[in-house]
């Protein structure tokens, strides 16, 4: 509801910041979205600014406006002579950009996983067809991304339906369960989006560096959710410290010992066995601390 199809006529490009600019300051403008040669592109006049991929008016062109309250005789001010930025949206082929569509952005953290300067979260149904994507940011912010439904004049499925569960790919990993559903409706969804590398099996790792002084790390994984307890103990097998004594879920995980033990005294140079026990798996290694 709300929404209205207007053209823009002007000759000279202008951004919506300046083009909605009464809109904008009487906090009557909701969304703005567009059509362009690289799909479906989207404004948010509160959200932060380097998220919107409309950043231009162009003429010819309609703009569907979303406003909370009904507006009469708008017009579009002059234009300030001041160009707009224009962002560079990828085109991917894999992507079929319909006349369905919803918009998603958000924020996203990655355990574990190298990510590349040019990433992004491809978004998937449930029948695995790529419907959309979204660049990663700096700082972990999702740029606005088209996400396309189904084209109804054809008979081939070449987008999500109505109501259909979306899924979050980045590369191999696919990210913690959200609950999105797609909509044709062409408003912003926004998500919180996890990716963790989860282990194969079960590992304790070398302590790094070893030997040492006076701090190591220490580093194991699990593959599922578990209790964890991790101790360390001296060449004769008394307990020196509890490092770790809690139920974790699945992941890779590092903790620092600093030579002491459970009371904070120094322990002395030689060496020590650290054991990692969980009701699937037990592993011990040694390490060595130079004074």
């Amino acid at each position: 509801s709300n929404w209205n199809l207007i053209g823009y006529w002007l000759h000279d490009p202008m951004s919506p910041d300046d083009a909605f600019n009464e809109l904008i300051i009487s906090d009557n403008l909701v969304y703005v979205t567009g059509f362009t040669e690289d799909g479906a592109v989207f404004f948010d006049p509160i959200g932060f600014p380097f998220l919107n991929t409309l950043t231009e008016l162009n003429n010819g062109f309609g703009y569907w406006v979303k406003v909370l309250d009904d507006v009469i005789d708008f017009t579009y001010p002059e234009p300030s002579g001041v160009l707009a930025k224009v962002v560079d949206i990828r085109k991917n082929p894999d992507i079929i950009a319909t006349n369905r569509f919803m918009f998603i952005n958000g924020t996203v953290s990655f355990e574990n996983i190298a990510v590349t300067e040019e990433s992004y979260v491809g978004v998937f149904t449930e029948s695995g067809i790529l419907i959309g994507e979204m660049k990663v940011f700096e700082g972990g912010f999702l740029q606005t991304g088209a996400m396309y439904g189904d084209d109804l004049t054809t008979q081939i499925i070449d987008g999500a339906e109505a109501g259909e569960l979306l899924t979050f790919s980045y590369g191999e990993y696919e990210s913690v369960p959200v609950e999105v559903r797609f909509t044709d409706n062409m408003e912003l969804q926004k998500v919180d989006l996890t990716f963790r590398n989860i282990p194969d099996e079960f590992a304790l790792l070398q302590n790094v560096p070893n030997p040492f002084n006076p701090v190591t790390s220490i580093h194991y994984k699990l593959p599922e959710q578990t209790h964890v307890l991790l101790t360390v103990y001296d060449i004769l097998g008394r307990k020196v410290r509890t490092l770790v004594n809690e139920t974790k879920i699945s992941g890779t995980y590092s903790i620092k010992w600093n030579g002491t033990t459970d009371s904070g005294e120094a322990v002395g140079s030689g060496v020590y066995i650290y054991e990692l026990t969980t009701p699937q798996f037990t592993s011990t290694r040694k390490m060595i601390i130079i004074k």
